[in-house]
C-alpha cells in the first residue's frame, strides 16, 4: 500500500531546470571555466557537492569551489528565481493524493530558502506534510540521503513510499533508499534515461499523471511494487505486471507479485490492443539471451503462476 509520495521539486513541480543551468553556466564562466548550457543542464537535479566534481578538478574545487557555488546561489536568487513558474495541475495532483489518504513530502537538492519559495510559487505549501532540502543531508542526489531523511520524517518504510522526479538522479537516489520512482518528462530528460535509472512509470508531468490517475500506480485498482491487487494475488499471468509507456508503443515491467524490486526495461513492442502476451515475453527472453534485462526478468517471473 502506498502511504506517502515524495516529490522532487525542480523540473518536477516547477519549471526551473533551464534557469538553474543558465546560472551554473554563468558561474563557471565567472570563475574561468568553459561549460556549455547543455553540459550544465545535464547535471541539474544534483546538488553542488555532486555537480562541481563533474567540471572542476580537486584542486579547483579546493581553491574556489565554495565561492563559485555561493556566487551561483546569489545569482539565481537575484536574476532567475523570480522567473520560476509552476507546471500545470500541481495543486490538483497533490490534492488528489491527499484525498486518497497519502502523505506528501518534497525532497529537493535545493537550499531550504529556495525550496520555501518554490512551495509558495506552486501554491502547495498547505498540502505538503514534510519537506527536506540539501540542508538536511550530507550528500545531495544521486546519493540517497535526502530520501532517507524524508522517510524518517514521514515515519514510513521505503516500500510504503513512492518518489516522483524528473531526473535520472532522482530515480537513482530513491532506488538507493529502496523507494520506487515515477518519472516526469517535463524537466527535459528523455524517457529512456528515466527508465534506465529505474523509474517504474513515466508521465509527461503533473497534469499527465492526474489525467491518467485511474490507470496509474496510485489507482486503488492498480498493482504497485510490493502490493498486489486481489485478482493479481489470486494468480496472474505476466501481462498483469506490465505497464504501457508514455509514448504508447512500448511496454515495460513494473514489478513482480510479492517483490519490492522494480525493473523498468522496454521488453516488447505490443500490437495486440494493449495485451502483452506470454509469447511477447518469451520472444523477449529468446532475443536477449543472458543479458542483465533478461536475467532479471526470469528472476522476477519465477514462481508466478499462469492463468
Amino acid at each position: 500500500m502506498i502511504k506517502s509520495v515524495i516529490f522532487d521539486v525542480d523540473g518536477t513541480l516547477v519549471d526551473s531546470v533551464d534557469l538553474h543551468a543558465r546560472a551554473w553556466q554563468e558561474a563557471f564562466e565567472k570563475f574561468g571555466h568553459s561549460v556549455t548550457f547543455q553540459q550544465a543542464r545535464s547535471q541539474i537535479g544534483k546538488g553542488g557537492d555532486q555537480l562541481l566534481p563533474v567540471f572542476l578538478s580537486d584542486d579547483e574545487r579546493a581553491h574556489h569551489g565554495d565561492a563559485l557555488e555561493a556566487w551561483r546561489g546569489d545569482l539565481f536568487k537575484s536574476k532567475y528565481l523570480g522567473l520560476v513558474r509552476p507546471f500545470s495541475a500541481v495543486p490538483a495532483l497533490l490534492q488528489r493524493l491527499k484525498e486518497q489518504g497519502v502523505t506528501i513530502a518534497v525532497a529537493s537538492s535545493a537550499k531550504k530558502s529556495e525550496l520555501d519559495v518554490y512551495l509558495e510559487i506552486a501554491d502547495i505549501k498547505s498540502l505538503v506534510d514534510v519537506s527536506t532540502s540539501s540542508d538536511d543531508a550530507e550528500h545531495s542526489k544521486p546519493a540517497p540521503d535526502i530520501f532517507q531523511v524524508a522517510l524518517a520524517k514521514l515515519c514510513v518504510e521505503a516500500g510504503e513510499a513512492v518518489a516522483i522526479g524528473d531526473a535520472p538522479y532522482d530515480a537513482e537516489a530513491a532506488g538507493k533508499a529502496g523507494i520506487s520512482t515515477i518519472g516526469f518528462l517535463c524537466g527535459g530528460f528523455p524517457e529512456a534515461s528515466l527508465l534506465k535509472a529505474g523509474c517504474v512509470a513515466v508521465y509527461q508531468g503533473p497534469s499527465g499523471l492526474l489525467a491518467c490517475y485511474e490507470k496509474s500506480p496510485f489507482s486503488t485498482h492498480a498493482s504497485m511494487v510490493g502490493e498486489a491487487s486481489p485478482d493479481t494475488k489470486a494468480g496472474a499471468s505476466s501481462s498483469k505486471l506490465i505497464q504501457q509507456s508514455s509514448n504508447g508503443d512500448s511496454w515495460h515491467f513494473i514489478g513482480a507479485v510479492g517483490t519490492q524490486h522494480p525493473i523498468v526495461r522496454h521488453i516488447a513492442n505490443a500490437s495486440s490492443g494493449g495485451q502483452v502476451t506470454d509469447m511477447d515475453v518469451e520472444a523477449f527472453l529468446s532475443a536477449n539471451g543472458s543479458s542483465p534485462e533478461a536475467s532479471e526478468l526470469r528472476r522476477m517471473l519465477t514462481g508466478i503462476p499462469k492463468e
